[in-house]
Formats: structure tokens, C-alpha cells, sequence
């Protein structure tokens, strides 16, 4: 992988892991017992121009 497609990944990760997904937490007994993450990956895509925005 070059040097650009890196950028791009390293960029993808950061984005998603800052604000790009939503968490929803199942408890028992006080304590987490799932945990189940929504990412919009899509609206990502279309920001850096890999997908059409529609």
C-alpha cells in the first residue's frame, strides 16, 4: 500500500473513531453485557468522493 492509499486509510479510522458511529449498550447485572456499534461509513465515502453523493 503507497504512501496516499495510507493517508486515506489513516484517515478513515480516525474519522470513523471520532464521531462517525453510534454505540448502544445492553446491560445486566450492572455491568456491560453487548455492545453494538452503527458506523456511517457511507456518509464517509461520499465526503472523500469514493461514492457518489446522491
Amino acid at each position: 500500500m503507497g504512501s496516499a492509499e495510507e493517508a486515506v486509510v489513516r484517515r478513515f479510522y480516525e474519522e470513523m473513531n471520532n464521531d462517525r458511529k453510534n454505540e448502544i449498550h445492553r446491560l445486566a447485572d450492572g455491568k456491560i453485557a453487548e455492545t453494538w456499534q452503527v458506523w456511517d461509513t457511507l456518509g464517509f465515502l461520499q465526503q472523500l468522493g469514493a461514492v457518489p453523493a446522491s
